[in-house]
């Protein structure tokens, strides 16, 4: 196998982070990720065209990068969303001063592991100690 297309959201998108540094390069595999909510080009059209494997994330909306009309002989291999939004319901914004980096790019403080209602408190310059 030498061409994946992987499309999906932000897990995908680290799936695909850590498959390019680990694995894909090592074995010599062309990995492209597809962001399911932006719409698709023609280079991602050709790429799903021309793949070996295409893995697609369920989503619980209806993405932008609609691939269904797209001809291709490559595997599909589809895998849910993992969304446990209710174990932390203040969850879905990044903390404000969450530094980028390159191998982290969402940063050690991202949307999934954030606290909205503490974000908004430090927005705000809210004390500290007021906060807590």
């Amino acid at each position: 196998m030498r061409s994946i297309v992987l499309i999906g959201n932000c897990q995908i998108r680290a799936l695909y982070n850590l498959y390019t540094r680990f694995v894909g390069e090592a074995i010599h595999q062309r990995l492209i990720f597809i962001a399911a909510y932006e719409d698709i080009t023609e280079a991602n059209r050709f790429a799903i065209q021309a793949a070996d494997m295409v893995v697609e994330q369920v989503l619980d909306f209806k993405p932008k990068a609609d691939i269904a009309q797209i001809d291709t002989s490559a595997e599909r291999v589809w895998v849910p969303v993992i969304n446990c939004g209710f174990l932390w319901p203040f969850a879905g914004q990044p903390h404000p001063n969450n530094p980028s980096r390159p191998y982290l790019e969402t940063g050690p403080y991202g949307a999934e592991s954030s606290d909205a209602w503490l974000n908004r408190m430090i927005k705000t310059r809210v004390d500290p100690e007021t906060a807590v």
